[in-house]
């Protein structure tokens, strides 16, 4: 990895080319603009941001604080790197669906490019189904008072039949329906379970709640979630994990635990 601190202009440009051409990872560190244009468009004047470029193609644009970047590109973007009026400037382009991001830095305080490897292969610590189990011994993971009844309920959707995830009634004795996602909650799980409330809104005169339970949530899907009146409750599969080994090591027989 090749690092310069307060870099100039010049030498900054050098070094993200050659990261570009050598398919390095490129990491760069200053006060900068931001516009993008495409499914949206969006202006973000100067401030100081981290931006990261990988080799896939993928751009982020991080601000001091928070975990999701601020703008993003996504893998197979195609960036280059350029100099103007005292200013580095990276263009990124998506051409399927068009998008365009620009990055203008007026000011840089580090500058870095590497070869970065990582082979191994994400340990995931609950799969959905388990998660589901996990829910079903400790309803209270997801939130105090809510209790279960259908593991699994077909719902006959518009257009074919759905199955939602969990069925129970909350504390406040409201139907509820949960979606489980091990990962990131998108817009089309939103959609989904949106759904499956209309579909038992259409049949019973309670109150129908929809609940998202997952590790986390794009912005845009918790827009669309407050917009459907849809509930999001933070559930790691570390967790999960956890209850469930509990629950094995309760189910135990003594006799398993003797030494021979």
């Amino acid at each position: 990895m090749r690092a310069v601190e307060r870099p100039s202009v010049s030498e900054a440009l050098n070094l993200v080319q050659e990261g570009l051409r050598q398919g390095r990872v490129v990491l760069l560190v200053g006060r900068c603009s931001v516009d993008y244009v495409g499914r949206a468009s969006s202006r973000l004047g100067l401030g100081d941001r981290v931006v990261i470029y990988k080799p896939d193609g993928s751009i982020l644009v991080h601000r001091p604080e928070g975990y999701e970047p601020v703008n993003w590109m996504p893998a197979g973007s195609y960036l280059t790197a350029s100099s103007s009026e005292g200013r580095l400037n990276l263009r990124a382009v998506r051409r399927r669906p068009f998008e365009e991001l620009k990055v203008s830095f007026m000011e840089l305080y580090l500058a870095a490019a590497g070869r970065l490897i990582d082979e191994e292969e994400l340990m995931l610590h609950a799969s959905e189904e388990e998660m589901r189990r996990a829910v079903r011994l400790k309803p209270c993971l997801v939130e105090p008072g809510l209790k279960l009844h259908d593991e699994e309920r077909h719902l006959q959707l518009a257009g074919g039949e759905g199955s939602a995830d969990l069925v129970g009634e909350d504390a406040e004795g409201n139907l509820a329906v949960l979606e489980l996602k091990r990962r990131r909650v998108d817009e089309e799980a939103v959609v989904q379970l949106k759904r499956y409330v209309d579909s038992l809104k259409a049949r019973t005169p309670r109150r129908v709640r929809g609940i998202l339970v997952a590790p986390s949530i794009t912005r845009r899907a918790l827009r669309l979630a407050q917009a459907f009146n849809l509930s999001f409750r933070r559930l790691d599969p570390k967790e999960c994990s956890r209850v469930l080994r509990e629950a094995e090591v309760e189910a135990k027989p003594l006799e398993a635990y003797e030494q021979p």
